[in-house]
């Protein structure tokens, strides 16, 4: 593993350490193309879980991951949202 991945992880980690217990968050991870790898949650443990088999690869696909959280964050229960993106490991994760 990486040492940017080994970051990015510990990024997502401290990002989901403030998340409230009514919060909810999903996972888009991206490289040649988006994919949601965790939908709507509101187990932070799952997206931590999904990470650990991300592995960086391929080219960028940023804005394609970005239209891809936003759809999803059109589903979301709550009014307020943020996004949190580390674009050198591929990783967007919302709450």
């Amino acid at each position: 593993m990486s040492a940017k991945m080994v970051k990015a992880r510990a990024a997502v980690h401290e990002f989901l350490k403030n998340i409230e217990t009514d919060d909810e968050m999903f996972l888009v991870t991206f490289a040649d193309r988006p994919e949601l790898r965790i939908p709507f949650t509101g187990d932070p443990s799952a997206i931590q879980d999904a990470l650990l088999y991300a592995e960086p690869r391929g080219s960028t696909a940023l804005y394609d991951a970005v239209a891809v959280a936003m759809h999803q964050m059109h589903q979301a229960r709550n009014r307020r949202g943020s996004c949190f993106s580390c674009q050198m490991e591929e990783i967007i994760i919302a709450a």
